[in-house]
């Protein structure tokens, strides 16, 4: 829309004036700034005038408001997550700021962002509410993938609460819109934990089960990379239940059901690109190594994979760390490690 102005200036468009016979140029009823000699120039420059439009028409109430938005950004960006959360009294005021022309997406984000800052900071049924919200927003504007991540996120959230229950109603639902739509990187991530949280409640066989469905699903995952990432976090979870399940006696055929999978993990892990998760999955492919050699009788063939995952361990210590803690290594990986960093190794 555009109201009336006379004074004598360009086209914000085709730059004509009073000089090549526009007799009335008409201003921009939002912002005011810019002037158009009709509708056809006005909408073929709207693509660069949106850019600027908006803060030129803010009242300086709700550029007070923007400006605290791009904090609540920048912050979460430094992973400052108290620096975030220090805005979180000013909420509505944001949510109710024109901070673009997609508010529902806009108010998605900031959710998201404030989901992560209490995550970080350990308040995980609060992070779960803001991604309930978060699934509510991606409702509204159409976005379903993204909307089933949401919902996967916020069974992540509840799982660290401890609400088991609404964790997995959750991640039902994810797996529910997923299979309507065909989203399979969706579904198959909620099959995924769905499968981890039936292991975590000891019921390993439906747990290993639903993990054999996920493992299926990821030959249809969209994005190459992210199908390689999922296959190797599901085959590593079947080999650990696997070996968990069956620690003594016979091992003939537990180890003719791993074998395969570490095979496959192995395979997997070659084609991963991500610096940093390539160095996590070397860890737990040596461990998952070693564990079978172990279980195989060949005790010179399992050390010699703890001396590589020690010597990975003095080359990458963050990973290492971050892998001691991860859940579900091998007793004698775990044991060396942790004496490791005790000695100051790593």
């Amino acid at each position: 829309p555009m109201s009336s102005r006379t004074k004598e200036q360009k086209c914000g468009h085709c730059k004509k004036g009073a000089a090549e016979g526009v007799a009335e140029l008409k201003a921009c009823a939002r912002c005011k700034s810019a002037s158009y000699c009709g509708k056809e120039c006005q909408k073929a420059a709207w693509k660069q005038h949106k850019k600027w439009c908006l803060a030129l028409s803010l009242s300086k109430e709700e550029a007070a408001v923007v400006k605290i938005r791009g904090d609540v950004q920048l912050q979460c960006m430094m992973g400052n997550w108290a620096g975030v959360l220090k805005h979180e009294g000013e909420m509505e005021a944001m949510m109710a700021a024109r901070v673009d022309g997609n508010p529902n997406a806009s108010r998605e984000r900031l959710f998201d962002e404030f989901a992560k800052a209490h995550w970080a900071l350990g308040n995980h049924a609060k992070a779960a509410r803001y991604h309930e919200r978060r699934v509510e927003m991606l409702g509204k504007v159409q976005r379903f993938r993204d909307q089933g991540d949401a919902m996967c996120q916020v069974a992540n959230c509840l799982q660290s609460a401890k609400d088991v229950d609404g964790a997995r109603k959750w991640l039902k639902k994810a797996c529910y819109l997923a299979k309507e739509n065909g989203y399979f990187s969706v579904e198959c991530n909620a099959s995924m934990l769905l499968g981890l949280q039936d292991l975590r409640e000891e019921r390993t066989p439906e747990g290993i089960e639903q993990l054999r469905y996920a493992l299926t699903v990821t030959d249809f995952v969209e994005d190459k990379f992210t199908g390689i990432h999922l296959e190797v976090d599901i085959a590593g979870s079947i080999c650990k239940a696997l070996l968990r399940q069956t620690p003594h006696g016979d091992q003939t055929a537990v180890l003719a059901e791993v074998e395969p999978l570490v095979a496959q993990f192995e395979k997997a892990t070659y084609k991963a690109t991500d610096p940093a998760r390539l160095q996590t999955y070397e860890f737990r492919r040596h461990d998952m190594t070693a564990h079978v050699m172990e279980r195989r009788g060949d005790k010179a063939g399992a050390e010699k994979q703890l001396q590589i995952i020690a010597k990975l361990a003095r080359n990458n210590p963050r990973v290492a760390t971050a892998f001691m803690y991860s859940g579900g290594l091998w007793d004698p990986a775990y044991n060396m490690l942790e004496a490791m960093k005790a000695a100051g190794q790593f």
